[in-house]
């Protein structure tokens, strides 16, 4: 028998897994087999509290005992919650921090190492949380081969955390918030450990997304939030309304869940084009999608009131993949595209403007990454072609690979968008939580619609090149060329719907429309503008008047 004995003085111990039993046998010997199995193990304090179980888990955790010596064991006659079970346990904790490993839920066995240095690394997080893979197999080990979805939790947001509990089954947090917040309120039978993250939120604690999947939950109808889901609900609005700040206005209604299901065929994928009057560029974009690596796709093709493409889809549509839908009149690009949206069937969406292209490997390496993704939402490389029309033919000037413009930090989509639409794929389930695209917008609504997905999830860079953006600076169908007081209109619109208190982007974001030629409006703008040209003039004068030959 292998035996593991750690001799750990409390200030050896980092981390204290709170394991709570009752009617557990089943479960806990795997669920001590898995924490053992941690790579911090050496560093890891377990403490089983067995509040009056009929069963057999004190006899199996002693047996435990017997070969690892970070097992601590205590039972309580009487039946009690959840939560004050983990109060039991906090009570004698040593670790420097603190997790809940649910007798049925499986950790990757960096878990708890992953989630450590975050909090090592910043000092003032209070609470970190990372992603769950979900299966329906009792005693199931990580790498699972029975995923049935995953948690793609949210990056924090405390008006949001009022609306889902987004912190997931297996956080970790500081033990010493307690000394300032108090224990989890024992009366609570399922919601408890949302009141206490409510409790911590309102009172100015930092919470940190690990946008990593580090967890296995068992999604298990006999669990306490599963099997009472009225008990779950009463609870959940009594926490709410508990801590909601009045200052905050009114409280907003429950969100829908983060929960998104396993990636199935039939079709995996959904690809969305909108087209009006470009039968010729839609026929290559077309071309470009039948190309694909990965073949189990659909595409929606909504025609916008434009010129009739029926002989451009039979012609490259052998087998039925190709979905066309007509509106009668022009409505628009932002209309078209929620128009497939509503009738796509793929759970990954990806988007593709009739002018552009797909390079063969571009939809294969999106399925791949997703499999195992910690985000929802992917994107790829591309390269820019500037091209004019000969008739119907494309004649290339330039390529250029914009690989570095794709690399900006998240947070710089709140100036200006710099990935591209057909770049992008996501799930089809955050549509519950952003919407649609905004049908107020002619323009830019692809980027006030990635704007919604970074205010959830990270973005998740794939280190592929896969696309073709293609423009013509001449066209009078592009985007590119609208004029600015549209330009300017779109900007501002986008601005005011997503405001930032960060004084940089906001300073970008008066640069962007400066450049687009907006008028200052205020006195204190217009002058601070004019002396920004005088001063620039001098600097240039200064510049011209050193760089003049001497006679």
């Amino acid at each position: 028998m292998l035996l593991r004995v750690f001799i750990m003085e409390p200030s050896d111990i980092l981390v204290s897994a709170i394991v709570s039993v009752y009617n557990a046998e089943r479960f806990i010997a795997g669920c001590l087999e898995d924490l053992e199995r941690q790579s911090i193990a050496g560093r890891l304090e377990i403490i089983v509290v067995d509040t009056g179980s009929p069963q057999l888990e004190g006899e199996i955790v002693r047996s435990y005992q017997n070969r690892f010596s970070n097992i601590r064991y205590i039972r309580i006659e009487e039946r009690e919650t959840i939560y004050q079970a983990w109060n039991r346990a906090i009570a004698v904790a040593q670790g420097r921090y603190l997790t809940n490993a649910n007798a049925d839920d499986r950790h990757h066995p960096e878990a708890l190492e992953r989630l450590v240095n975050v909090m090592e690394n910043n000092p003032v997080t209070g609470v970190v949380y990372a992603n769950s893979f979900v299966t329906n197999v009792e005693n199931d080990i990580w790498p699972s081969d029975n995923i049935t979805g995953v948690f793609y939790w949210p990056m924090y947001e405390p008006r949001l955390l009022f609306q889902i509990c987004f912190v997931g089954p297996q956080p970790m947090w500081r033990r010493a918030l307690h000394a300032t917040h108090g224990l989890f309120d024992g009366s609570f039978r399922s919601a408890g450990d949302y009141e206490f993250w409510l409790r911590l939120s309102v009172g100015g604690v930092q919470f940190v997304h690990l946008p990593e999947i580090l967890g296995l939950y068992l999604a298990s109808p006999l669990g306490m939030e599963l099997s009472n889901q009225t008990l779950s609900n009463v609870e959940t609005e009594k926490a709410r309304c508990l801590h909601w700040p009045k200052r905050w206005g009114l409280l907003p209604p429950s969100s829908t869940s983060f929960l998104f299901p396993s990636l199935d065929p039939a079709p995996l994928v959904s690809v969305v084009i909108a087209t009006q009057n470009r039968p010729y560029l839609l026929k290559d974009a077309l071309l470009s999608l039948n190309n694909q690596a990965y073949q189990n796709w659909e595409a929606i093709v909504v025609n916008d009131g434009g010129a009739n493409v029926e002989s451009v889809i039979s012609a490259i549509d052998h087998d039925g993949r190709i979905k066309l839908m007509n509106h009668w009149q022009c409505l628009g690009q932002v209309r078209a595209r929620n128009t497939a949206l509503r009738v796509v069937q793929g759970q990954i969406i990806c988007y593709l403007d009739d002018d552009d292209n797909y390079m063969p490997n571009h939809i294969e390496g999106i399925v791949k990454t997703m499999r195992n993704s910690a985000s929802p939402f992917v994107f790829t490389g591309a390269i820019k072609v500037t091209e004019y029309l000969e008739g119907d033919r494309r004649i290339e000037i330039s390529r250029v690979d914009i690989d570095d413009a794709l690399r900006l930090p998240q947070n710089r989509l709140l100036a200006s968008n710099f990935i591209p639409l057909p770049n992008w794929a996501h799930r089809r389930e955050c549509i519950k939580h952003t919407g649609y695209f905004d049908e107020q917008m002619s323009s830019h609504e692809d980027w006030e619609f990635i704007l919604r997905f970074a205010s959830r999830w990270e973005l998740l860079r794939i280190e592929q090149t896969t696309v073709e953006i293609r423009i013509r600076p001449t066209a009078n169908d592009s985007v590119t060329t609208r004029n600015n007081t549209a330009k300017v209109r779109d900007y501002k619109y986008i601005y005011q719907k997503h405001p930032t208190n960060n004084k940089q982007i906001n300073s970008m974001r008066r640069a962007e429309l400066s450049e687009l030629g907006e008028q200052p409006t205020g006195l204190t703008e217009r002058l601070s503008r004019r002396l920004n040209r005088l001063l620039n003039k001098h600097i240039l004068w200064r510049f011209n008047a050193h760089s003049r030959p001497k006679q």
